[in-house]
């Protein structure tokens, strides 16, 4: 039997490394889709009920502060805490932040290399390690 952490983990690799590799191979298809969600307010204001349902659940399993690879989970749920909430709180300027983000030509450039990144730590850990 597996532990919850490893279980995110095993989740994390498959989602980041998919999302890092799309975002290098066909950046024009990703910046359509954040294009269209930032004209769709109700789209953005139901991604942020996820963020927060979601950062909620990373931390009801795994809520620890220690010098383990499991930080990354516990970092990651209250990131989409935050973003969930200020997207619900805010979400004029949400969706102003997010049209700012877009018009990044390099954005991709980091969120694709950053999500492999981390879809390889998680990958080692849930799968691996």
């Amino acid at each position: 039997m597996i532990t919850a952490s490893v279980f995110i983990a095993r989740v994390a690799a498959i989602l980041y490394l998919c999302v890092g590799i799309g975002a290098l191979l066909d950046k024009n298809s990703l910046k359509r889709i954040v294009e269209d969600l930032i004209k769709s307010p109700s789209a953005a204001y139901i991604g942020s009920m996820f963020a927060l349902i979601m950062g909620f659940c990373l931390l009801a399993v795994n809520s620890a502060w220690n010098w383990h690879w499991t930080v990354i989970i516990t970092i990651l749920g209250w990131g989409g805490i935050i973003k969930g909430a200020f997207g619900l709180m805010f979400p004029d300027y949400t969706l102003k932040l997010a049209g700012y983000f877009s018009k990044m030509k390099n954005l991709y450039l980091i969120a694709g290399p950053l999500c492999i990144i981390l879809g390889l730590v998680f990958g080692y850990y849930g799968f691996l390690a």
